[in-house]
């Protein structure tokens, strides 16, 4: 997971998901938001219903970003028995893309996909919405000493905030 990476040094700086505690060590650094959205491929069985429950979602296989999933706000109930952890936002679209299962994931990444009707946001009927905002934090471990480019870098994403 980043954040063990992070603490052990392995990775000099994360970007994820906003967290609601973060372990001694660990500082991070609010770069904007991500809007989320739930998606399953436009002939998938969820897509063709006009607005699905929390019971429909967990009759599918969930399509989950390891690194992330246990964080999100919504993951207690956005939820399904069959799921799969993949370790990328590539290899996830790409699942979705096949037809798959569902998942949740930064509407951004798949804005074409959507525009194109290859991909369709799920609505679901306890929100009147589909997507939601989470925080985007920079994480880093507070002992260690940045190199140049590390150092740069970090100046560089809290200056401009290219995520907000």
């Amino acid at each position: 997971e980043l954040l063990d990476m992070v603490m052990d040094g392995s990775a000099a700086l994360g970007l994820g998901c906003a967290r609601a505690h973060y372990p001694q060590g660990v500082g991070f650094v609010r770069l904007g938001q991500v809007t989320l959205v739930n998606a399953a491929h436009r002939d998938h069985p969820l897509s063709q219903l006009p607005r699905v429950r929390f019971a429909q979602l967990a009759d599918h296989l969930q399509l989950l970003l390891a690194s992330q999933s246990a964080h999100l706000l919504t993951s207690e109930y956005l939820i399904s028995a069959k799921k799969w952890h993949v370790q990328s936002q590539t290899a996830l679209i790409e699942l979705l893309r096949s037809g798959l299962g569902w998942g949740i994931v930064p509407k951004r990444l798949i804005a074409h996909e959507l525009a194109s009707g290859e991909l369709k946001e799920l609505v679901l009927e306890t929100y009147p919405f589909t997507e939601w905002n989470v925080g985007l934090d920079l994480i880093l471990n507070v002992e260690a000493k940045p190199g140049v480019v590390t150092a740069w870098l970090k100046s560089e994403l809290t200056r401009t905030r290219a995520f907000a």
